[in-house]
C-alpha cells in the first residue's frame, strides 16, 4: 500500500514525512511497548508482516510502519502518565503525538452518543488529571499502517493505528491505497467536540 525502500538507522521505514498540520495529529513513541504475536515489542523495532494484536480482528500482518516528524510547534507533545486512564492505563507514561486516538466506553458514552466504544484524541484527554500537554523540541513519532484502521495495545491501552484518509493521499509523496473502501473507515466513531466536557469533565474513568 505505501512502499517503503530505505530505512533509517534505527530500522524505522522512511520517506521521512514533514508533514503538515494535518499529518502531524498521530504518532507513537518509538520506545512503546506493542501486543505482538511475540509478545510486546517496541513500536521502533516492528517490520512490515510482524503479526500485531488488534482489537476486533485478532492478529493482523503490519503493512508499514514510518516516521512522522512534527514541526516545531509548542504542546506537539502529549504525557499520558500510568493509570490516567482507569485501571492501570496506560501500564507505564506514554509520549504521543497530539492526535493519536485512544479507546473510550463505559455507560456514560452509551448515555451520550449511544455506543459501547469511540475514541477521542490524547489533546482531548489533557483535561484528565495524569494526562499534560507538553512544550518540548518536536519529537518523530511512529506510525504503523494496516489493511483496516486497527485499535492496538501500546503499553496496555488500546490506540489506534495510522488512519488512510484523503488528506493523507493527497499530501504523501507517492502514496497510494488500493484497500476494497480507500480512504479507510475508522475503526471507531469519534467523540463529538461539544460532548467531550459531559464525557470526561470530571475525570471518571472512562476506559473499555
Amino acid at each position: 500500500m505505501f512502499p517503503v525502500e530505505t530505512t533509517d538507522d534505527s530500522g524505522i521505514g522512511l520517506g521521512q514525512v514533514r508533514p503538515g498540520a494535518y499529518l502531524v495529529t498521530g504518532g507513537l513513541p518509538g520506545g512503546a511497548r506493542i501486543k505482538t504475536l511475540r509478545g510486546e515489542r517496541r513500536a521502533s523495532e516492528l517490520r512490515p508482516g510482524d503479526p500485531v494484536l488488534t482489537r476486533d480482528n485478532g492478529y493482523q500482518p503490519l503493512r508499514w510502519t514510518g516516521r512522522i516528524v512534527p514541526g516545531p510547534v509548542p504542546g506537539m507533545t502529549i504525557r499520558i502518565r500510568k493509570g490516567a486512564l482507569g485501571r492501570g492505563v496506560p501500564d507505564r507514561v506514554l509520549l504521543v503525538a497530539p492526535g493519536q486516538r485512544f479507546l473510550v466506553g463505559g455507560a456514560r458514552l452509551r448515555h451520550l452518543l449511544g455506543l459501547a466504544e469511540a475514541t477521542v484524541t490524547a489533546t482531548q484527554l489533557t483535561g484528565l488529571k495524569g494526562v499534560s500537554a507538553l512544550s518540548d523540541r518536536p519529537t518523530a513519532f511512529v506510525q504503523l499502517l494496516f489493511d483496516r484502521h486497527e485499535l492496538l495495545l501500546a503499553e496496555g491501552a488500546w490506540t489506534d493505528s495510522l488512519l488512510v484518509t484523503a488528506e493523507f493521499l493527497d499530501q504523501v509523496p507517492g502514496a497510494t491505497c488500493d484497500a476494497p473502501t480507500c480512504p479507510l473507515p475508522p475503526a471507531r466513531p469519534p467523540v463529538p467536540p461539544q460532548l467531550l466536557q459531559a464525557l470526561l469533565g470530571d475525570g471518571r474513568d472512562n476506559s473499555p
